[in-house]
């Protein structure tokens, strides 16, 4: 699955596991770290959707904050079109543990999935 395809595939989850809708506005070359989803109260998400279990919530290079109310972390499941909502994290949350890692593609601020909150908070705080 191309990675735009798995992006695309975990907006749509978190859009619909969030009550919110996917932000569809124009982006000339790519994401720009702009909300995925917006809630019905106007907050927005920034969705990553990984391949493995176990990778960190990245953010773009050249980006040293989320640029989002909420960061939402999503894997695959057995390389199908099945995901694992992981967890969710705020900008506060990736400034006081997150590290910059490099992963072939240019250093990114990470935060290991150990430090997201569970998502079942999320869902409380945006019903």
């Amino acid at each position: 699955m191309a990675t735009h395809e798995l992006g695309a595939l975990g907006e749509l989850a978190v859009a619909r596991l969030l009550g919110g809708r996917l932000d569809e506005s124009p982006r000339p070359g790519g994401d720009d770290g702009r909300p995925d989803v917006l809630l019905p109260d106007g907050r927005g998400v920034n969705v990553k959707t990984r391949s493995r279990s176990g990778y960190d919530f990245l953010l773009d290079p050249n980006q040293d904050s989320l640029r989002a109310d909420y960061g939402v972390l999503c894997y695959t499941i057995g390389g199908k079109l099945l995901l694992e909502v992981v967890g969710w994290l705020t900008d506060a949350d990736l400034q006081q543990y997150g590290v910059r890692r490099d992963y072939g593609h240019g250093p990114r601020l990470a935060l290991a999935a150990r430090h997201l909150r569970p998502i079942t908070a999320l869902l409380k705080e945006v019903a």
